[in-house]
């Protein structure tokens, strides 16, 4: 039996995400096998809400988009039994294709995500969207799909707000500069426009943050990390040492930061040999 067949005629699958914070259709095998069939039918796959479901969903994406923006679909499910049938029909092997279709969903779901994002967004009034929270973490979820230049738009509409608001040799400014705008212009491989901008956050840094705070060191391994894969090794390494430095001195040897940074001059002093 064509087991597509349904969504093939209807060309497309609803799925009912209620309660939004942990929607029951995510648990259920049969549930995420149709999703699955959606995506492999290349038919349409949609989350719906009750209205006061979707009202509270945007207002937490507003608040807090971060915590909701990398949604994980679970095969689990109390019915061992019927899961292993579900997920052995297509392929035989159970674990690769229950691996296969939280894969296929978490896809779908996070452009559902940025879909979401992009209307609320657009519903906050002028002047706050721009500097709403929202607006960059929408910005990431699109670099993080590849959607480079619209993520490159919203961090440069951010900017601009962030300027106009704070100056332009603002803590907040150099932030969009250096994690969020340089880092999509990097994605995109226009090294050297990243690389001035990465250099305009430090030089802000510097006078906002102190020569020694431990942000100051993440944009100066930002820096010495995009130099190191453009070659130019003699101004990456001091760089690197230096937010070594400043992570061992103000977070302690024994730090994550620290592990990074030694990571990333690791594999410069590779280069070297």
């Amino acid at each position: 039996m064509d087991e597509g067949w349904p969504i093939r005629t209807s060309g497309a699958a609803w799925m009912l995400a209620e309660p939004w914070r942990k929607p029951a259709a995510f648990g259920r095998a049969w549930c995420l096998n149709e999703c699955f069939l959606t995506v492999r039918c290349e038919k349409k796959l949609e989350l719906i809400m009750p209205p006061t479901e979707a009202r509270d969903f945007e207002k937490s994406l507003v608040e807090d988009f971060n915590s909701r923006s990398c949604p994980k679909s679970t095969c689990k499910t109390p019915q061992r039994k019927r899961t292993r049938y579900v997920f052995s029909r297509p392929s035989g092997n159970p674990a690769l294709v229950s691996w296969t279709v939280n894969q296929l969903v978490i896809g779908q779901l996070r452009e559902w995500f940025a879909k979401t994002g992009r209307a609320a967004l657009d519903r906050l009034p002028p002047g706050e969207r721009e500097v709403s929270p929202l607006i960059v973490s929408l910005a990431l979820l699109l670099r993080d799909q590849a959607m480079y230049d619209e993520a490159r738009g919203l961090l440069e509409d951010a900017l601009d707000a962030y300027t106009k608001l704070f100056g332009s040799e603002h803590e907040n400014v150099a932030t969009v500069l250096n994690n969020h705008l340089a880092a999509v212009l990097e994605s995109q491989g226009k090294l050297e426009e990243a690389e001035t901008l990465y250099r305009r956050a430090i030089e802000i840094g510097k006078v906002t943050l102190g020569e020694n705070h431990p942000d100051l060191a993440t944009w100066l391994n930002n820096l010495g990390v995009l130099l190191h894969d453009q070659g130019k090794l003699e101004e990456a390494e001091p760089l690197l040492r230096r937010a070594l430095e400043i992570d061992e001195e103000t977070l302690g040897p024994s730090h994550p930061e620290v592990a990074t940074d030694l990571s990333n001059l690791a594999a410069f002093m590779s280069n070297q040999v």
